[in-house]
């Protein structure tokens, strides 16, 4: 299995103050990114940001592909990271209250799927960032099965690599290549002065015109150019 890029951890820190929104704006100044579709926080109030570590489901065969369960997967990975689950498109729940305590033990950062979750009432009190397309009493297991970890994933409608960020919020998911996180830094910090000064001309009576200025200053890149290319993965 392939070791994912790692992130700096002053870079994350950076990163951890940014909305999904800030890092969209941030990511369309390069053209780049990825979004999950109809996944969102158990409790409203939760925040996930993190590198990304995938699971990948298929429909089942009764052949044990991965070698691999959650369980598993949270002793393997380091603290912080955010475990994706890729559903496969099963409408079942891949996780429960148990496997959530035992993530935290270990320390995940979150956990974030296209499939769906039981045990809600109670996953909304633990202090793990969970985001799902939903719930479900029904189980996933006779649908489908893990079929490979730390590959990349289709996950929510956004193509997602171990090692990528991933930032998720009330307003959605939006996942940053590993080529780009340090270039974005600059980008979503300089976008969070727009944002302020942009809040203070509206409060102060701004024109139209003037509003229009700020709005065109977010579109500008302020560090030097990112090339799109992948170095691999």
């Amino acid at each position: 299995m392939t070791v994912p890029p790692t992130i700096r951890d002053d870079v994350l820190r950076a990163h951890r103050a940014f909305s999904s929104s800030i890092l969209t704006d941030a990511m369309a100044r390069f053209a780049i990114g990825a979004w999950m579709d109809d996944i969102l926080p158990l409790a409203p109030t939760w925040r996930v940001c993190g590198r990304v570590r995938t699971m990948a489901y298929g429909p089942r065969s009764g052949m044990r592909h991965a070698g691999h369960s959650l369980y598993t997967v949270a002793e393997m990975v380091e603290p912080g990271d955010v475990v994706v689950l890729a559903a496969a498109g099963t409408r079942g729940w891949l996780l429960g209250e148990n496997m959530a305590h035992f993530c935290i033990n270990h320390g995940l950062g979150g956990i974030v799927t296209d499939g769906r979750v039981r045990d809600a009432l109670e996953l909304a009190e633990l202090p793990l960032p969970i985001f799902a397309a939903g719930t479900s009493a029904r189980p996933a297991s006779s649908e489908v099965e893990i079929v490979a970890v730390d590959v990349p994933v289709r996950c929510g409608g956004g193509y997602l690599r171990p090692g990528d960020l991933i930032t998720g919020d009330r307003d959605g998911i939006a996942v940053a290549p590993h080529e780009a996180i340090e270039a974005l830094v600059a980008e979503c910090e300089d976008l969070l002065l727009l944002e302020k000064e942009q809040e203070l001309a509206i409060r102060d009576g701004a024109s139209a015109a003037a509003i229009a200025a700020i709005s065109r200053r977010k579109k500008q890149r302020k560090g030097p150019p990112f090339s799109p290319v992948a170095a691999g993965g």
